[in-house]
Order: structure tokens, then C-alpha cells, then sequence
């Protein structure tokens, strides 16, 4: 029989500037799409979560206006897709085979490109379209996008564009093409652009990554799949939109989004990296801002943008699904699905990211990290990684069966984890045992309230854990500390060994919490 005991332990509490959050909301329900033939089967405990969630409420705006929020506190309204007004350009009128026949697809597209204006789309009829050359002026690239000109292809499942960069593994040696910062499509500056309903892979045929402390000495492919960056003193680039777009085979990114802002990436699949080694490589989507700026960086910096109702597969080879890096604020990771990544599915990776928005998401068996970190270890001085920044707001997740479910470290401030479902289940294929469900080390004025974290499994565990940060071992211990006026209240927890332990810590206060254990 359950018993429930009330936690009503108090100690001095110091807000650090938090504001309240909404009412709690029902969880919402996870989005369906991002399916493609084909793909790996869904985790049994993924599926299983997505069939018990209630119909998706509405969200209301952040209490502490992470997101789409701009600086007057209004909500920021993203641009409707670039539509098309002009001509639909076959890239088979320009000379490309749909047939999957080896032969160099790329002059035909491009010349497809060259020829479209604003207002007109590049389509790609049902084949598998080669990409063996590059463009005449930035070898890194197959295409090079033109404003207000879209890409779409007949669908996901039956256009591919195949990339023979970098092609390593390759019988007979290496790829003649070979850069490295290659990528499939670039869009370096540029603006007001669709890319739909196609996959982009590579020819890259050797073994997939297991170990993600070292890098695959058979890594290859392009790079990244599609890259996006602002270009010098030009403008950033600005609504683009990515939909229904596979990208797989890829070493480092699948979508690189660099000091831009209003980019949607909306129902798309990241799967099988060819690398999950250090130094960036095996990430779905990353969100990269500017260094050591955070919320009051430049205007043009990496704010706004969204990535929502995809499909994050790791259950052949991804490091990080979603990446916030290097000051990236005022992001919405949502309604998104993350299988087995190696290691933090959605990373605020430790560079002043703040004010950032992840909600609605549905994290299974995240294998080595946290199902959602904030916080970060590793990279090199002066851009090394340690606290992310202010204000990013977690809540409305469901994580199940993975190793740590939502970790805060290194110095990171005032984070509110409210209103999130952490899970342990036992029979699930790929299940990492819970180590903890909300984990603080040197957390600074952390609010975790309204959280269920429960553990059905013989594994012990530790529901909310406050403990010593003994910072990054390769940077002096950059970011050691302990957690620091934190607020744990309104949480139930069920099933652990410890529900909530407190191994430091000053200015805490816990209280209101209901614990329930099993016999």
C-alpha cells in the first residue's frame, strides 16, 4: 500500500529575480509526423508516451518571456512561409536524371537555380539526384540558395539529393571532394526561403559510430546537411523555413543555424551521423549565436528561431538532438520527438544561452547525458563551454527511461523547471535506469516546481539531487560551485531510493512536495 508524505522543510529562499509562471497546464500531446518509410521503429516507451498524453493545450506566453517573446514583452509573431507567386522550374527541364544512375545532378540544378527569380520554386520529381561536383565560386557547397526562391521536392520518401562529399569509406579511396566546412545546401546571407519534402544524404557506406568519446576514423559525408550563416557586414539571414526534410549520413550538423533569426525547422528527421565524437560532430540542429554575448549581443544574433514537430532518431548514431550554443536567446525547442541520443538530447550547451523556450517535447532513453541539459563542460579558451545564461524556461516535457532526466551545472542561473513528467519504466528495450530525475549542481536560483518524477523500476535513483559542481577538470574547474537559493516545491515523487537529496547548498527552500513510495 502507498503512503504520501507531505516535505514541508524550509530554509531561507532568495528569488534571484524569477517571476511567477502561468497556472500548470495538462501535458500536452506529443505531434504526429516526421515519419518517413523506411526509418528506424520507434522506442516501444516513446510510443507508449505519446498514446497517454491528453490533447495539446495551448501554451501560454513565458512567465520569465523566454521565446518568442520580443523585448517589450509582446509576443514575436514568425513570418508566414515565403510563398511561391511566380514559376515552378523542373530540374529535369534543366538536364538533371532522376534516375539513380550515378551521374552528376548538381550543373543541372544549379542551372535550374541560376535561372529562378524571387517568387518562383526549384521542384524535384520523384528520383535520386547525384550531387558530385561543387559550385564554381564556394567550393564548400553543392547549392548556393538565391533569395525568395524555394526548394521543394514530390515528397520526403522519394526524393533524395546524394552528396559524395567527403566520401571516406568509399571503395577506392577517398572523395575528390573533400572541405572542411562542406554542405549540402548553403544559405549564407540569404533570406525568404522554403526547402520541402526531400531527404539529403550521401553516398558515405561504412560503419556508423558507437563511441562517442573519439572520433570515427570512417567518418564522412558533407559536414552539414544545410547551412545557414550571415555573411560578413551583410544582413542575417531571416525566414526560412525547412519542412519535411530528412537529412542523414551527415558528420557534424544537420542543420547549422548561425546568427540568424525567424528560421523554422518544422517536421523534419535527423538520423545516422557518421561521427558522435568530440568537437561538434553528431548533431541534429544547432542554434549558434555569438560568443560570450548572450540576450544583449547583437540584434542579427541567433534569436527566434524554432525547431518543432520533428523527429531526432538516434537509435543508430546521434550525439545531440537539439544545440543552443555560444549565446543563442530567445529560441523554441517544442513538440518535438528525441530517440536514444548518445548523449543530452536538447543541450543549452554552455555559452550565455538565456531566455530560451523547451516545452511540449518527448525525450526517450537519452543513453550517457540528460534528456535536456543546461550547462556545459569542454571546449577550448576563450570560447570554452561552462554556464548557460538566464531565463531559459523547461517545462511540459515528457522524459522516460533516461539516464539523468534535466541537469543544471556549471554556474547556470535562474532556469524554471516547472510542469514536466520524468519516467523510469521497466521492460523498454534501450532504457537507461534513471540516475536522477532533476539534477542542480552549482545551479544558481533554479525554480523546479509542479514536476512528476517517478521511478516504476528495481533501479535505485534519486528524484531532485542538489549537489557539489566540481566544475570542468580541463579548464581548472571552471564553474565548481554549489547550487544556490533554489526553490523545490509542489513536486511529486514516486519510487526512489532518495526522493529529494540535498548534498549542498546554501539558501534552499523545499517544501510541498508529496512523496509516495511502493512497499
Amino acid at each position: 500500500m502507498r503512503f504520501h508524505m507531505l516535505l514541508t522543510a524550509s530554509f531561507l529562499f532568495i528569488a534571484s529575480g524569477c517571476q511567477t509562471a502561468a497556472p500548470a497546464n495538462p501535458l500536452p500531446a506529443p505531434v504526429q509526423g516526421a515519419q518517413q518509410a523506411g526509418q528506424s521503429a520507434e522506442a516501444p516507451g516513446l510510443a507508449a508516451a505519446k498514446k497517454e498524453e491528453p490533447s495539446k493545450p495551448a501554451m501560454p506566453m513565458s512567465s520569465v518571456k523566454a521565446g518568442l517573446v520580443n523585448p517589450d514583452g509582446t509576443e514575436h509573431k514568425l513570418p508566414d512561409p515565403n510563398p511561391v507567386k511566380g514559376k515552378t522550374l523542373n530540374v529535369v527541364d534543366f538536364g538533371a536524371d532522376p534516375a539513380d544512375d550515378g551521374k552528376d545532378d548538381r550543373p543541372a540544378v544549379a542551372r535550374a537555380l541560376q535561372a529562378a527569380r524571387p517568387g518562383d520554386e526549384v521542384y524535384f520529381p520523384k528520383g535520386v539526384y547525384a550531387l558530385k561536383s561543387v559550385d564554381s565560386v564556394n567550393r564548400a557547397a553543392h547549392l548556393i540558395m538565391k533569395n525568395g526562391v524555394n526548394l521543394r521536392g514530390q515528397s520526403r520518401d522519394e526524393v533524395v539529393l546524394d552528396s559524395d562529399f567527403d566520401n571516406r569509406a568509399q571503395p577506392g579511396g577517398a572523395s575528390l571532394l573533400t572541405h572542411s566546412n562542406s554542405a549540402v545546401i548553403d544559405m549564407t546571407g540569404r533570406s525568404g526561403i522554403v526547402i520541402s519534402d526531400l531527404t539529403i544524404s550521401s553516398s558515405w557506406e561504412g560503419t556508423f559510430p558507437t563511441d562517442h568519446k573519439k572520433n570515427s576514423e570512417l567518418r564522412g559525408g558533407p559536414k552539414a546537411g544545410i547551412y545557414i550563416d550571415k555573411s560578413g557586414s551583410g544582413p542575417a539571414p531571416s525566414n526560412i523555413w525547412i519542412k519535411r526534410v530528412a537529412v542523414e549520413k551527415f558528420e557534424r550538423t544537420g542543420v547549422r543555424i548561425s546568427k540568424a533569426h525567424d528560421v523554422v525547422v518544422d517536421d523534419c528527421i535527423f538520423r545516422k551521423a557518421t561521427d558522435m565524437g568530440g568537437g561538434g560532430a553528431g548533431y541534429g540542429v544547432t542554434f549558434i549565436g555569438t560568443p560570450k554575448f548572450g540576450a544583449k549581443g547583437p540584434a542579427e544574433d541567433a534569436s527566434y528561431n524554432v525547431v518543432q514537430n520533428s523527429k531526432f532518431d538516434g537509435s543508430v548514431s546521434l550525439r545531440h538532438g537539439a544545440l543552443l550554443g555560444y549565446a543563442a536567446h530567445h529560441n523554441t525547442v517544442r513538440n518535438n520527438t528525441f530517440d536514444r541520443t548518445r548523449l543530452d538530447s536538447i543541450d543549452l550547451h554552455g555559452d550565455g544561452e538565456s531566455y530560451n523556450e523547451i516545452y511540449g517535447n518527448h525525450v526517450y532513453g537519452t543513453q550517457k547525458g540528460a534528456g535536456i541539459g543546461a550547462g556545459n563542460t569542454g571546449g577550448t579558451p576563450p570560447n570554452n563551454h561552462s554556464a548557460a545564461g538566464p531565463y531559459n524556461h523547461i517545462h511540459h516535457n515528457v522524459i522516460r527511461n533516461s539516464m539523468d532526466g534535466i541537469v543544471v551545472i556549471m554556474g547556470t542561473p535562474n532556469t524554471l523547471i516547472e510542469h514536466n513528467e520524468i519516467e523510469s519504466v521497466s521492460g523498454q528495450p534501450d532504457a537507461a535506469p534513471m540516475r536522477s530525475g532533476i539534477t542542480m549542481k552549482h545551479a544558481i536560483g533554479t525554480i523546479v516546481r509542479d514536476n512528476v518524477i517517478r521511478n516504476e523500476t528495481i533501479e535505485k535513483s534519486v528524484g531532485i539531487w542538489l549537489a557539489h559542481d566540481n566544475g570542468d577538470p580541463s579548464n581548472n574547474g571552471l564553474g565548481a560551485g554549489d547550487p544556490q537559493d533554489t526553490k523545490v516545491t509542489g513536486n511529486t515523487l514516486v519510487g526512489h531510493a532518495e526522493a529529494i537529496k540535498q548534498d549542498a547548498g546554501t539558501g534552499t527552500v523545499i517544501e510541498n512536495n508529496t512523496v509516495s513510495n511502493r512497499p
